[in-house]
């Protein structure tokens, strides 16, 4: 009885602590030392260290707590990405676009934290425009009152967006994280 409750045990542990493969394939970057760092408020530390090998990085997931995370390259240049208890692959073509030229291979979270980031990327732009042209019209002008409608208009469907997100991805960090920056509807008294 004492042996199966040891081996039931040491199974536990063992099958808890399987590798969570952090990969990560930057074309061009040359064998050098790569950084993964972890936030802790709003400043990045470094939590540990690999060596590249033809563009190719790999950390062991399951040594770090989930969270938000960055690789930083030589340069220094990073980028952020999830760690939410599932493996993580990322393709990078280009050095000097590390967001711009990534693509999530592997990591639903991350998919989804990109999708999210471009989204707002876009939406950020239109805000902008629409801000632009209603400071530069006369107040109760047509333009004035067409711009204000298209920057409500940005606003809702960015709402929208992220209500989308923490509905789908319930649970999960990414759902969590943005659940965190949404408006929070206060009740009239």
């Amino acid at each position: 009885m004492k042996k199966l409750l040891l081996f039931l045990t040491l199974f536990a542990i063992v099958g808890n602590t399987q590798a969570q493969k952090l990969e990560f394939n930057i074309k061009g970057l040359q064998d050098t030392t790569v950084f993964l760092a972890k936030y802790f408020g709003p400043k990045l530390y470094y939590a540990d260290t690999v060596q590249s090998v033809n563009g190719k990085v790999v950390f062991d997931g399951s040594k770090h707590q989930g969270g938000m995370m960055a690789i930083v390259i030589p340069g220094p240049a990073y980028f952020e990405f999830l760690h939410d208890n599932e493996e993580v692959k990322f393709n990078i073509a280009d050095q000097k676009n590390l967001v711009g030229s990534l693509e999530v291979v592997e990591g639903e979270g991350n998919k989804t934290f990109y999708e999210y980031v471009r989204f707002m990327t876009e939406n950020q732009k239109g805000l902008m425009a629409a801000v632009g042209k209603r400071d530069s019209a006369k107040k109760k002008s047509k333009e004035f009152k067409a711009a204000q409608l298209e920057i409500d208009a940005l606003n809702q469907k960015k709402m929208d967006f992220q209500k989308k997100i923490v509905a789908e991805k319930k649970g999960k960090f990414i759902a969590s994280m943005i659940a965190m920056t949404m408006e929070v509807d206060i009740p009239d008294y």
